[in-house]
């Protein structure tokens, strides 16, 4: 006989979890048994799990939380959507219990149910590895993300840029994204002691995003061939890795520049944003940039529409030549938005290569635009 489960919890505290597993259920799963979430109960946690074809979600809250109480151990499958609009809709705690392929739920003077879907063809966890390749903390894997995912492309037919390559070194981590037009990579020091090479797609990092919190917490990872495992406390995040060959970068980014520029981020990008009102209007959102000397900068953003806007800015250095050079905009608010720092530097070897644009201090994170000309490309 199978055991029919019994718990009470919290309403938010089942509402946060739902919420986060969700996040890998589709609105058009490919079989319908993953249109629901996973609920099963052991004496020692609660735990739900939402999936897709490209991730896996799943939430563990232990039995020693206050907020939940387990009567009995059991598992089903519910229909995500409706239970999580339910729970959002009922007050206090909720004592729900499991009974003839339906689960009850009752809070206050509130009585409802819900079909539960049968399970049977519901997929296991992808089997991983004991040990973990290596582990991050959470604030430098949020930052590693951010810092990368924007250049990743979206739509490209050469589905490995669709992702973000990590490489694994002796206790080091390299994460690199490119759209073929603008390239962001970051080194950062690692736990790892192999040597390994994944492809994690864009969407599903900027989906763990969501789950990894402000709290400060280890996070192990494990990889196997196809998958990649994310683990905390409480959150095991799967991702399915892309295959093929990341285009190499080793020689992508010079080390000498015919010109090298160093300007305030914060004022620069304030100047990007008000020359981007005009370039929207324009294929590659062009902007052009020209130095006036050793002090100043010009940009010049024009709408053949609506008019154009000229604007110059003091430098803070410029080492060898003048330069001029048009690139995207948007691309380069992209670029300084994922920088910290105060100010930045700016290489160019003349107006038909790509801009290298890095932190003035923190070496370790690199990015490249191309020039706007004929369908540049830096790959």
């Amino acid at each position: 006989m199978v055991s029919e489960m019994e718990f009470k919890i919290d309403s938010n505290l089942l509402k946060s979890a739902l919420i986060e597993v969700s996040r890998a259920i589709s609105n058009h799963p490919t079989i319908h048994v993953l249109s629901g979430v996973l609920i099963k109960t052991t004496m020692n946690e609660l735990s739900l799990i939402g999936m897709n074809s490209e991730r896996i979600v799943k939430k563990v809250i232990p039995s020693i939380n206050a907020s939940l109480e387990i009567l009995r151990e059991g598992s089903m499958v519910i229909p995500a959507k409706s239970f999580l609009e339910l729970v959002k809709k009922l007050p206090d705690r909720l004592y729900i219990k499991q009974t003839q392929h339906k689960i009850n739920i009752i809070s206050n003077d509130i009585y409802t149910s819900i079909s539960e879907i049968p399970s049977e063809n519901y997929p296991q966890l992808p089997e991983m590895p004991k040990t973990p390749i290596s582990s991050l903390q959470s604030n430098l894997l949020k930052s590693l993300i951010i810092q990368t995912c924007f250049a990743a492309s979206e739509h490209e037919t050469n589905h490995v840029i669709n992702g973000v390559q990590w490489i694994f070194t002796e206790n080091r981590i390299q994460c690199t994204a490119t759209n073929s037009h603008r390239l962001a990579t970051v080194n950062a020091a690692s736990s790892s002691q192999n040597s390994r090479s994944i492809i994690i797609p864009k969407k599903n990092l900027l989906e763990y995003l969501h789950l990894i919190g402000n709290d400060s917490h280890n996070i192990q990872v494990f990889l196997t061939e196809h998958y990649v495992l994310l683990e905390s406390k409480d959150i095991l995040f799967f991702s399915r890795l892309i295959s093929g060959s990341f285009p190499d970068i080793s020689k992508m980014i010079p080390s000498h520049f015919s010109t090298e520029i160093v300007l305030n981020r914060k004022r620069f990008l304030e100047g990007m944003e008000r020359a981007n009102l005009l370039s929207t209007k324009e294929r590659h959102h062009k902007v052009k940039f020209m130095t006036l000397g050793t002090t100043l900068v010009e940009l010049t953003s024009m709408s053949s529409e609506i008019g154009e806007i000229i604007e110059k800015q003091e430098i803070d250095q410029l080492i060898g030549e003048e330069i001029e050079i048009t690139f995207d905009c948007n691309f380069m608010k992209d670029a300084l938005k994922a920088i910290d720092e105060e100010q930045v530097r700016l290489g160019f070897n003349g107006s038909l290569k790509p801009i290298v644009i890095q932190p003035l201090v923190d070496h370790s994170y690199t990015q490249i635009i191309s020039p706007v000309r004929t369908s540049a490309r830096i790959l």
